[in-house]
């Protein structure tokens, strides 16, 4: 696939994305070595930088998971403070990234807590 047309695809899908991707974000198509697609579409406001990613289902998820989206957004740091990520898992919900990639973790391990399926359930949009 050529970059035109990967530049078309990813336009097409930011318009069914759960959040509104900018017409300015930048977009990027590419086959994961993990075997899935993915497009990563990012952008800054005053506030935060996004990164919102559409993919295939990725090994370790649950089989029938299919394609999802995740929304992540990031305060940038500044002299003495860490940047700080969030996913989000509901309308006006998210959560912070170490617990996004615990439950990730956790269930790869097989030991999700319940709160942990939420994070992970809520947080994979649907396509």
């Amino acid at each position: 696939m050529n970059v035109d047309e990967q530049l078309a695809i990813s336009k097409r899908y930011a318009q069914n994305a759960p959040i509104e991707i900018p017409e300015s974000a930048n977009m990027k198509a590419k086959s994961m070595n993990d075997g899935y697609e993915q497009i990563t579409y990012k952008w800054s406001d005053e506030t935060y930088k996004y990164e919102v990613r559409w993919h295939t289902r990725t090994s370790g998820a649950p089989i029938d998971q299919g394609n999802t989206w995740v929304i992540q957004r990031t305060i940038p740091g500044n002299g003495g403070n860490r940047p700080q990520s969030f996913y989000k898992i509901g309308e006006s919900e998210w959560v912070e990234g170490y617990k996004w990639y615990d439950a990730i973790a956790a269930r790869k391990a097989g030991t999700a807590t319940p709160e942990q399926v939420r994070i992970l359930d809520q947080g994979h949009w649907k396509e």
